[in-house]
């Protein structure tokens, strides 16, 4: 077995017909390959069952070739809720240097602070012993204190660099975030051998365990996929399913029929996730939109002290956490028939991620949650959502989006700003539809207005409250708009904002939006309106420019 180049499950044991539990071939296997350098490959016809014995991950070290074959991951076992996060396959680093404390202070000395414009972080350098990938962290300042009926405290500060060993960051880890204070910094390979994994195609038995467990309220989403947490991994041409999901039509009860299922199973975040990852590619995969699962939520400070109306919860396929030089290429969606029924969640989400590609994919939604930095959508179709928040520079080009009234949603709940440029290339917003419209579908003129907006910037009906929100930073709409051929299928005018009242953009409250400092119109027919309404005086303001 030593002289051979790579290593198959069966010679530890595996049978691969879809029933027998393989949990420890298949980790025997990985182990084995790890220990000797080796490849894994696997039977094309083969089915590769895990159940209960999924109670630890299983790491991954060189190249991997399912060729075809399949996986069933059942999460319907009794101890699949226990053990919902713990991942099957795991690509983890093999070194990461934490500094905090006394320990931090003494390496790189008191004081020590990051501003917009820093191109060299000298006092960096003498604990360095190659080029690195950092993630920086102040526990003392908190982004993204959400507000509405998921309501939090937010996260703490923190941001991401490639850094050479004398302190010098790459031309692309521009500082998006300001540190006044440092409490920690993560040191990990810039670089590292890299792994591909490719040709698997999966299958998840939905947890179908909820009212036996009573975990609703408790939202913690099964894993039991893939984690990434080190540079240079490419996953590419896996597939995943999932098997005995409930369906909207079989539903029990009117709220679930309108808005998704309640305590019939459970949501996922995430099968494919990378977390403090470097350079990672997820392509040609073919993933799966989940039905939408909504919790009962109490009454909170930002609801006004109202019970609000249940929540959806976020169920994913991909979720990226500081992920840097993140590239998504050819992801497609199972079921496209559901691409703009919001019905159905998914499939990506990111928090905090930086230099994000999105290249010639064909899904559901585009989401930022706790702000990206730099991103680019080129060749796309998404359905009901490009939701965006963070800054530097989003560019989409040849973008179609099929579903609702607008092409750009900044996310309300976590302040409606996106501090930097947005360029549209030859994009389309097809036109507006009802809420579980797909595409292809068409909108009752007498029931919607046919009228198109650029962006929605969020907001919330308890207006007030959302004003004097602290959400831990200044608010930004985009301080640049290049509209390059943009075009929209409704029948309707084509508005940049929606009616936003003066009041939003006065500096009367905890903090304000910084207004759009200029639009740029090239190639377009029609040229829009830059807000719907008469109030927005400020926003009618804004300087145009026309090429």
């Amino acid at each position: 077995m030593s002289e051979k180049k790579y290593v198959t499950y069966e010679e530890f044991g595996a049978v691969g017909d879809g029933v027998t539990d393989d949990f420890d071939a298949i980790e025997a296997a990985h182990l084995y390959a790890n220990e000797n350098a080796l490849i894994v490959k696997t039977k094309s016809d083969a089915t590769y069952y895990v159940g209960e014995k999924l109670t630890r991950e299983i790491p991954i070290e060189y190249d991997v070739d399912w060729n075809g074959s399949h996986f069933i991951i059942n999460d319907n076992v009794a101890n699949a809720y226990q053990y919902r996060g713990v991942y099957l396959f795991a690509l983890r680093r093999k070194s990461r240097r934490l500094l905090k404390g006394e320990e931090l202070i003494a390496a790189i000395g008191e004081g020590r602070t990051i501003k917009r414009g820093d191109t060299k972080l000298e006092w960096l350098a003498p604990v360095l012993n190659e080029d690195a990938f950092i993630r920086v962290t102040n526990e003392n300042h908190r982004d993204f204190v959400r507000f509405g009926s998921n309501e939090n405290r937010g996260v703490p500060r923190h941001d991401m660099f490639e850094v050479a060993k004398d302190g010098t960051l790459a031309p692309d880890s521009d500082v998006a975030y300001e540190f006044d204070e440092i409490t920690s910094i993560e040191i990990f390979p810039q670089r590292e051998a890299p792994i591909t994994v490719k040709n698997g195609n999966f299958a998840s038995i939905c947890c179908r365990t909820v009212k036996e467990t009573g975990f609703l309220g408790r939202w913690h989403g099964y894993l039991r996929g893939f984690l990434v947490e080190r540079a240079d991994v490419t996953i590419e041409n896996i597939s995943h399913r999932m098997i005995d999901e409930p369906e909207l039509d079989k539903t029990r009860d009117e709220l679930a029929k309108r808005y998704g299922n309640r305590g019939e199973s459970y949501p996922y975040a995430g099968f494919i996730v990378g977390r403090n990852a470097n350079n990672i590619t997820v392509k040609n995969c073919l993933l799966t939109t989940h039905t939408t699962y909504y919790e009962d939520k109490p009454a909170t400070v930002s609801t006004g002290g109202v019970v609000p109306a249940p929540v959806p919860l976020g169920s994913y396929d991909m979720y990226f956490h500081s992920c840097n030089h993140l590239s998504l290429i050819g992801i497609k969606q199972l079921r496209p028939e559901t691409l703009g029924d919001r019905r159905y969640w998914g499939i990506m989400a990111s928090n905090n991620c930086k230099n994000i590609l999105l290249k010639d994919c064909y899904m559901n939604r585009f989401d930022a949650h706790q702000g990206f930095w730099n991103a680019s959508i080129i060749d796309c179709t998404l359905g009901h959502s490009i939701n965006i928040t963070g800054g530097g520079k989003l560019y989409c080009e040849n973008v179609t989006k099929t579903v609702t009234g607008y092409f750009l949603a900044i996310r309300g709940d976590y302040g409606g700003s996106f501090e930097g440029d947005v360029v549209l290339k030859n994009c389309r917003l097809e036109g507006v539809c009802d809420y579980n419209s797909v595409i292809g579908g068409s909108y009752d003129a007498e029931k919607k207005v046919p009228e198109t907006f650029i962006f929605s910037p969020g907001g919330s009906s308890n207006h007030e409250l959302f004003y004097n929100w602290d959400f831990g930073y200044e608010l930004y709409l985009p301080k640049t708009l290049t509209l390059d051929g943009f075009t929209h299928g409704a029948a309707g005018n084509l508005y940049i904002y929606p009616e936003l009242g003066n009041t939003r953009f006065v500096n009367n409250y905890k903090h304000h939006h910084h207004v759009t400092e200029k639009i740029i119109y090239k190639n377009m027919d029609v040229l829009p309106i830059t807000t719907k309404g008469e109030e927005s005086t400020v926003l009618k303001a804004i300087p145009i420019e026309v090429e």
